[in-house]
């Protein structure tokens, strides 16, 4: 799990680095690791950003095994930070949960416009399988929207809400959370950040979503497999 106040230090970090606020990295690598620093799938993505064979450069020589043997505050800081420096200067902003996620599987399709209809990857696609627990509604491809509405699970996790509270305990001086995490700065669904607002769902997806496809931490583990990674700069 996280460890505090470290892992909020090193989200600030990452803000300032990047952009990307705690209330949008947290959902996303809680997806990822349900924040454990330790975790491996069975691709060989390690740690709390599932981090791929084919992005292992980001480690810089330590071994994978080493890694996870990290602390999450050393992961977000020596690992995730440049990744995600990486991303925002190559291919493009991350300014909400929705984003951050994709940032992680295919973070090239930030280069271009982006919305909710945006397929990420059909059936037909390598990566769909391992991804499918992402596919609401057993579609056969892949959407930004699915991405958004795995964020708005996420965000909504007793775990997620508590490290953004952590965060925010520590924040920059007058910098809140925005009162909409899924969305953002993004889809034109941005929610304030200048106050002391609270962490609500978004409106556009409320309402009784049954969870058949995979539990969460099923899901995290499939998302895992960040073709992303493999196409990104």
């Amino acid at each position: 799990m996280l460890d505090q106040p470290a892992s909020s230090n090193a989200a600030w970090a990452i803000y300032a680095a990047t952009g990307v606020r705690p209330e949008w990295l947290w959902p996303s690598l809680w997806l990822e690791s349900n924040f454990s620093p330790s975790i491996e799938n069975a691709y060989g993505c390690v740690g709390i950003n599932q981090l791929c064979p084919v992005a292992y450069r980001y480690l810089q020589g330590v071994d994978p095994s080493v890694y996870r043997t990290w602390l999450a505050s050393q992961q977000l800081q020596h690992v995730v930070l440049p990744y995600l420096r990486d991303v925002v200067t190559n291919e493009g902003p991350v300014r909400s949960a929705t984003k951050m996620q994709l940032a992680q599987l295919s973070p090239a399709l930030l280069r271009g416009p982006v919305t909710l209809d945006t397929v990420i990857w059909t059936s037909h696609n390598g990566a769909y399988g391992p991804n499918s627990g992402l596919d609401h509604g057993h579609k056969g491809y892949i959407t930004v929207g699915d991405l958004a509405l795995s964020m708005q699970m996420t965000a909504q996790n007793p775990n997620v809400q508590a490290a953004i509270a952590a965060a925010y305990a520590v924040a920059p001086p007058g910098v809140g959370p925005q009162t909409d995490p899924v969305y953002g700065n993004d889809f034109g669904h941005g929610g304030g950040g200048g106050g002391a607002g609270g962490i609500v769902s978004s409106p556009s997806l409320a309402g009784p979503i049954a969870l058949v496809l995979l539990g969460l931490a099923a899901i995290g583990a499939l998302a895992a497999y960040d073709e992303g990674l493999i196409f990104s700069s």
